[in-house]
């Protein structure tokens, strides 16, 4: 077995973690992430999509929100927000 270095370790923990799913806000490397959510209703099949927001994101956070959320809109979701 290859022994692994410190820096090795502390890369591969912040892949797992980054591929982990994320179930309420966390803060990974300096960065505020939100959480997106299925579910699928067990006899019907229909699917929601839970998209967490904040408010002081960068534009690039709220660009990759819209993709999300105009896929989803696309393929027949219905999309409802607050406001």
């Amino acid at each position: 077995m290859t022994p692994i270095s410190t820096g090795q370790q502390t890369q591969a923990r912040t892949q797992q973690a980054a591929t982990r799913r994320i179930e309420t806000l966390r803060i990974a490397r300096a960065h505020l992430q939100t959480p997106v959510l299925y579910y699928t209703h067990p006899d019907t099949g229909r699917r929601i999509m839970i998209v967490g927001m904040h408010h002081t994101g960068a534009p690039e956070y709220y660009a990759e929100a819209t993709v999300l959320i105009d896929r989803f809109a696309a393929a027949g979701g219905v999309v409802q927000c607050e406001g």
